[in-house]
């Protein structure tokens, strides 16, 4: 049962969170919403927030656990969250500010990177001061272009990640194989 409320209370968050800013949406809106009390709600969650970091860090603790194994599903599979929820995205960024929301992005991303490379590192023995290097790397970058196309009402993230993936295709083998050579 426990899980069901969880449940019901991130999906009418999210449902709330499409049509209107956070700082519009109360717990009063959604524990009507689920037909909860605000009990029932500060149980789950301390706040509006806290659930829509939980919707998040599912969603990328998902990606982590499929990243070194098919990193292009996993990356489309992000991009697609992301665009399914850029609403709700772009109203967090938002809210909480550029800085917080990018030192989140930054932090996942690094991670999904660094089991990525390590994965990959099999083949090349790379020290892992230069895996760290080369995560930081993309790690900032992608987090500095993802956080443009939220602050961009008419970006299209499909288009751009596709563009994004010819643009840079092999571009992290390229690395740790100039990381090889540096060793």
């Amino acid at each position: 049962m426990s899980q069901l409320t969880k449940k019901a209370i991130v999906e009418a968050t999210l449902n709330l969170a499409q049509s209107r800013s956070l700082n519009k949406i109360t717990v009063r809106d959604i524990v009507e919403a689920c037909g909860i009390t605000r009990n029932t709600f500060y149980y789950h969650f301390h706040d509006i927030y806290e659930v829509l970091e939980d919707v998040i860090d599912a969603k990328f603790e998902a990606l982590e656990g499929s990243w070194g194994s098919d990193p292009k599903a996993a990356a489309y599979e992000l991009r697609d969250f992301c665009v399914a929820h850029k609403k709700i995205l772009s109203n967090l960024y938002k809210t909480i500010g550029h800085d917080a929301m990018e030192g989140y992005l930054y932090r996942r991303l690094h991670a999904i990177l660094m089991e990525l490379l390590r994965g990959e590192n099999v083949h090349y023995g790379v020290r892992a001061e230069d895996l760290e290097l080369i995560a930081n790397f993309y790690a900032r970058g992608l987090t500095g272009e993802l956080l443009c196309r939220l602050k961009t009402e008419d970006s299209d993230l499909i288009s751009d990640t596709e563009r994004w993936e010819r643009l840079f295709d092999g571009t992290l083998r390229f690395c740790l194989e100039n990381a090889k050579k540096l060793s």
